[in-house]
Parts: structure tokens; C-alpha cells; sequence
């Protein structure tokens, strides 16, 4: 009887290891984690799984050999590579970000292709590819896998959204780019400060000051009374002509700048936000 690996393993330890695949900790206890994996093994020896997982605690540790060695037994276990190509491109990939091997990439696309013809509606197959795919240059290929990545995700994350975003300003189409930010904000029920600050940021760079205004004034309260947030919508109104507003929020900055103590205010950032500060106030705004 066949045993079916589920596809969401490698999901978990993708997250277990960082969104972009990188080792949150390469040796918190990896060494007590392989030998425990390998008990297991030893107790379960034809669990496709168990060398699934110790799999990946190698590649943790940088041991790719014995990391693509357990993934093929795996294979092997499970009764063919259907049930471990997602699992195998993933590790790959993961080789190919530790070693920075064109091998590794060519290897992972390979397996990441196959998981995708198995399961083409699978987001989390689409976001692997995509990843390769930017990866090998591969560009347009790479969006159409974040465009179905992101149709097929039924818990969508921000990252997703602002990688797919990231690939369409680096094309030139800083208008999808936002389109892609703003899809988020439906999907997802909010708008997070990462996907507000690169909105603002692409809106900015392609002389938008109105829409960069538009995500300014989604962000958390909390952070709209900071001197810096408040320098910078001042900025945008004034690039957008409304020298009044600009000069109402300059001086809201000032007060806000004012408050803080004397020792929060010497620190560079800060120290900064005040030598702009004077620099556009002509006159005080007391």
C-alpha cells in the first residue's frame, strides 16, 4: 500500500526555517534533533516521513549529502517520487540558497516542475516555483506562478504579495505592483505595515504622492503620532501641492519631536528628523 506524504510538511518547515528558506537557527539543538530522528528511525524504519524530516534537520546543519540521501530514501518508501517531489524541490532549493549552486537551482526547478504538474493548483507548489523561477531569471514565468499562487491560496500571507509585487516593479509595472498590494488588503481583511510601506515607497518612487498618501493613511494609529511618519506625509502633501496640510503636519511632527526627552531626541534618526524639520518650517508654528 502506498503511503502519501502530505504536502503541508514542507510548508511547516519552511516557516520552521524562515520565508525566504534560511535557517532561523542552524544549531539550536540540531545535533539532539537529528539523533532523535534517527531513534525514530530506527524504530520505524519504513516511514517515508521520518527520513522527510531528517532530511531537512541535515540541510539545517549544511550536511546536503545525507540531507538528499534521506530524501531519496524516502522516495523510495513512499513508492515513487509523486508523493516527494514538493519535499525534494524544497530541499533543493534550500541547497541552492546556502551554497549558491547553479547545479542545485537546476535540480530544484527540475522536481519543482513535477510537483507542479502533479498539483498545479497547490499554492504553496506555484510559490516554490515562482521562487526558483525568479531566481533563474525566468521572470515572466515567475510572476504567471505568484499570479496562480496567489489565486489558489486559501490562508494568504503578505509575503506573498509583496514578492509578486517586488518581480513587477523590478519589469516596470509599478501599477501592477500596487494593483497586486492592494489585492492584499482585500484578501487578507487588512493592510500590514510592511505592504503599507512598500506601497508608499513604490508610489513615491514613480512620482504618485496622492496614492503613497492613500496607504499613509492606513497606518496603525500608533505610528501616525511619530515625528518621522508625520515628516514624511508632510513630504507627500507637499509634493501633491497642498503646502497648508504639509505645514499643519510639519508642525504636528515638531510638537510630537518636542515631547520626546531630551536623550530619544539625540539620536541620529531623530536628531534628523529635526534638521528636516527646520529645514522646511520658513517660520515656527507657534
Amino acid at each position: 500500500m502506498k503511503r502519501k506524504i502530505p504536502l503541508h510538511f514542507a510548508l511547516l518547515l519552511a516557516v520552521s526555517m524562515g520565508l525566504n528558506g534560511n535557517p532561523v537557527s542552524a544549531h539550536s539543538g540540531i545535533h539532539e534533533r537529528i539523533e532523535h530522528t534517527t531513534d525514530l528511525i530506527r524504530q520505524k524504519p519504513d516511514d517515508p516521513q521520518l527520513y522527510i524530516d531528517r532530511a531537512f534537520l541535515y540541510g539545517e546543519h549544511h550536511e546536503w549529502k545525507a540531507a538528499l540521501d534521506d530524501i531519496q530514501q524516502a522516495e523510495k518508501l513512499a513508492h515513487g517520487p509523486i508523493h516527494t517531489d514538493y519535499a525534494h524541490a524544497l530541499l533543493l532549493w534550500q541547497q541552492y540558497l546556502d551554497r549558491h549552486s547553479p547545479a542545485a537551482l537546476k535540480k530544484a526547478l527540475e522536481y519543482g516542475n513535477r510537483a507542479v504538474a502533479q498539483q498545479p493548483s497547490n499554492s504553496n507548489t506555484r510559490l516554490l516555483r515562482a521562487r526558483m523561477l525568479r531566481a533563474s531569471g525566468a521572470t515572466a514565468k515567475a510572476l504567471s506562478d505568484y499570479e496562480a499562487a496567489i489565486a489558489s491560496a486559501t490562508k494568504p500571507h503578505a509575503d506573498l504579495y509583496s514578492e509578486a509585487a517586488e518581480l513587477w516593479v523590478q519589469t516596470g509595472h509599478y501599477q501592477k505592483a500596487l494593483q497586486v498590494l492592494e489585492a492584499s488588503v482585500t484578501q487578507m481583511g487588512e493592510a500590514t505595515v510592511p505592504v503599507i510601506r512598500m506601497a508608499m515607497r513604490i508610489a513615491s518612487e514613480n512620482h504618485l504622492p496622492e496614492t503613497a498618501l492613500h496607504w499613509w493613511e492606513r497606518l496603525p494609529d500608533v505610528l501616525k503620532v511619530l515625528p518621522n511618519e508625520l515628516l514624511q506625509k508632510g513630504d507627500l502633501l507637499a509634493r501633491s501641492g497642498n503646502e497648508k496640510a504639509a505645514r499643519q503636519a510639519y508642525c504636528e511632527a515638531e510638537k510630537q519631536l518636542k515631547k520626546l526627552p531630551a536623550w530619544r531626541r539625540q539620536k541620529p534618526n531623530l536628531r534628523n528628523v529635526g534638521n528636516d524639520l527646520k529645514s522646511r518650517l520658513q517660520h515656527s508654528c507657534d
